[in-house]
């Protein structure tokens, strides 16, 4: 026979997980219509951006982490290949604070 508990007792803990960046692989089909021959496929998704490596939000926390709280590439790139085992290049992070300043700017 089982004993009952007679209590239970919570906590939540904010955590952060081992890996919080992952590469994720997107894949669209096409198709082509038998009868007419034209290829269609759907969109990609909106937290992708077709052409760059890194997600929308992840871009988005890379410039806030560049000017707002000052880190410099090589500190970004260190937080990347921690938190996600991800190499990024230098490049890559100017270019994509290049977009980010000009999509504030309207």
């Amino acid at each position: 026979m089982e004993t009952p508990s007679v209590k239970v007792e919570t906590q939540q803990v904010a955590q952060l997980v081992e890996r919080p960046i992952e590469i994720v692989e997107y894949q669209r089909h096409y198709c082509q219509c038998i009868e007419c021959g034209v290829r269609a496929t759907v969109p990609w998704p909106d937290s992708l951006i077709p052409g760059q490596d890194l997600g929308v939000r992840l871009q988005g926390l890379l410039g806030w982490l560049g000017n707002y709280g000052h880190l410099p590439y090589s500190k970004q790139q260190e937080m990347l290949w921690e938190l996600g085992g991800i190499n990024i290049g230098v490049g890559t992070l100017v270019n994509t604070n290049q977009r980010l300043a000009t999509a504030s700017q309207g």
